[in-house]
């Protein structure tokens, strides 16, 4: 996440900095980007890209964080199957469609390959704690599980359509 210095900067210069992350972002991947880009788009120094964020990585879970939570923001909880419908009906006119693409199908796998290299070192995956309930985290994970789908496969939007419609009917049978 970003440093306190960038959360000191003005918001107009904040505002560029992210714009120049999205569209680099959105048009590589993790493993070819290039801080040089990011920082002429931003119009800032290089040395100030690393006073903001300590590495590319940091940066690129920042923006992701903040695309995420404007998603959510636009279509509403994350837990909702009517909202994930509406989602991947209309995510090909979602402004943030490459970036999401490229998290989807290249950049999620290079993230847990660093996560995993930082943070677990040979020491093994720690035990995962459930702040939720069952029901509420299986359809988070299987929404997740099939936008992901939809950027491997979109020709199969129709049948990913159904198996949310197909949730949502399991969903509700599991609460009565």
């Amino acid at each position: 996440m970003p440093k306190e210095t960038f959360l000191n900067l003005s918001a107009a210069k904040q505002n560029r900095i992210e714009a120049s992350l999205a569209t680099e972002f959105s048009g590589y991947c993790l493993l070819d980007v290039s801080v040089e880009r990011i920082v002429k788009g931003a119009n800032i120094s290089r040395g100030s890209f690393y006073t903001y964020f300590e590495d590319v990585d940091d940066a690129y879970l920042w923006i992701l964080k903040q695309i995420v939570a404007d998603i959510h923001q636009n279509v509403g909880p994350e837990d909702s199957l009517e909202n994930l419908l509406k989602f991947i009906q209309d995510v090909e006119n979602n402004p943030s469609y490459n970036f999401l693409r490229n998290y989807y199908l290249i950049n999620r796998a290079i993230l847990e390959l660093h996560r995993y290299e930082k943070e677990f070192n040979g020491t093994g995956i720690p035990s995962l704690e459930f702040e939720q309930s069952l029901l509420p985290w299986m359809t988070n994970l299987a929404g997740h599980e099939l936008i992901r789908q939809y950027f491997w496969h979109p020709a199969d939007k129709n049948q990913i359509i159904e198996r949310i419609q197909a949730i949502e009917q399991w969903h509700k049978g599991a609460n009565k």
